[in-house]
C-alpha cells in the first residue's frame, strides 16, 4: 500500500461483538462505542479514527486511519450467475465493455469491491450509483474518474486477502 498511514485488517466473522472487541484491539482502547450516521455510515465516539467494514463469507474486513477517509469491501469467490447482468445495471458502459473483454468473475468482483470501497468511503454507499465512480482496465483496475460531489484526492486498490476472497481499500486525507 502507497500510504502506510490506512491500515486493515481481516478477522473470523462471530458477530457485532467479537467486532467491538477486535476494533478495541485493532485501535489500542479498551472499548469502542460503534454508531451510524444518517446514511448508515459507522463512526466512532471518542476516538480519531475513521473506521469502515465489510462483512462476506467468514470474514470481516475492517478498515481505519487517524489522517485518511476509508473505506473497505470483501466478497467471497463464489458462484455467481448472470455477473455480466449485474455489471450492466450497476457499472458504466466501458467498464462492461472491458469486462466482456476479459470475461472472468474475478474482474467483475474486484471492480465491485472497489468501487463499493469508494463509495463507502464517500459515505453514501451503493446508493450514490456504482455506475458514477468510473475505473478503467489496464492489465489492472485503475480509478479514472470521479463526479465533482465526491471530492478529489481519492486512491483506491486491491488488497491481499486469503485465497477464495477479493477485496479493496480506498482512502483520501479529510
Amino acid at each position: 500500500m502507497s500510504q502506510k498511514v490506512t491500515h486493515y485488517a481481516l478477522i473470523a466473522d462471530h458477530g457485532q461483538v467479537v467486532l467491538r472487541n477486535e476494533l478495541a484491539r485493532l485501535l489500542q482502547c479498551e472499548t469502542v462505542e460503534i454508531h451510524k450516521d444518517e446514511r448508515g455510515r459507522p463512526f466512532l465516539l471518542d476516538n480519531d479514527n475513521d473506521v469502515n467494514w465489510s462483512h462476506s463469507g467468514e470474514l470481516i474486513a475492517v478498515a481505519w486511519s487517524s489522517t485518511k477517509r476509508v473505506g473497505v469491501d470483501i466478497e467471497k469467490i463464489r458462484p455467481r450467475d448472470g455477473w455480466l447482468r449485474i455489471a450492466g445495471r450497476f457499472f458504466a458502459e466501458s467498464e462492461v465493455a472491458d469486462l466482456e473483454n476479459q470475461n472472468s468473475l474475478i474482474a467483475f468482483l474486484q471492480l465491485w469491491c472497489l468501487k463499493e470501497a469508494v463509495v463507502k468511503a464517500h459515505g453514501h454507499g451503493i446508493s450514490y450509483g456504482l455506475e458514477k465512480v468510473l475505473f478503467e482496465w489496464r492489465d489492472g483496475w485503475y480509478l479514472q474518474k470521479l463526479p465533482p460531489d465526491i471530492g478529489t484526492g481519492w486512491h483506491a486498490e486491491l488488497i491481499e486477502v486469503p485465497e477464495g476472497y477479493v477485496g479493496a481499500l480506498a482512502w483520501r486525507d479529510r
